[in-house]
């Protein structure tokens, strides 16, 4: 490993990690989820009482990021994941944006065959995301 390979991995995932971070948690501590003085132990007691109420739809004010990143864990790895999961589905749309194959493609097999192939997209990109 080179110094080239630890540049791309600080600027591909060290970097937007801690951009990532430093919003999801700033969001928590502003929403009063979280309080800065807790201690890690509570902090990750608070942590699972929240997911739980994520789970189960009880949370009171969601943002869509904060519900991905419960979804994919709540810690670094669920950071991770999303983050890739993001990172994703940004590249295929301008792909797709940029590289519009037009309408007579896309429905050619038909509607049905359209919505079932979006469908199985997203499900690759959520199991891209967690490996």
């Amino acid at each position: 490993m080179n110094t080239l390979d630890l540049l791309q991995a600080l600027f591909l995932l060290g970097a937007p990690m801690m951009v990532l971070a430093w919003f999801l948690f700033g969001w928590l501590f502003n929403s009063g989820e979280i309080d800065r003085r807790d201690d890690h132990k509570s902090i990750s007691a608070q942590f699972k009482k929240m997911k739980k109420s994520v789970a189960t739809k009880e949370h009171k004010n969601s943002i869509y990021v904060y519900d991905k990143w419960m979804w994919f864990g709540s810690g670094f790895y669920g950071l991770a994941g999303l983050w890739t999961f993001a990172a994703i589905e940004i590249s295929q749309f301008f792909g797709f944006i940029f590289n519009f194959p037009g309408f007579s493609v896309l429905f050619g097999d038909g509607l049905i065959a359209f919505f079932i192939e979006l469908g199985l997209n997203q499900l690759g990109n959520v199991i891209r995301a967690f490996v």
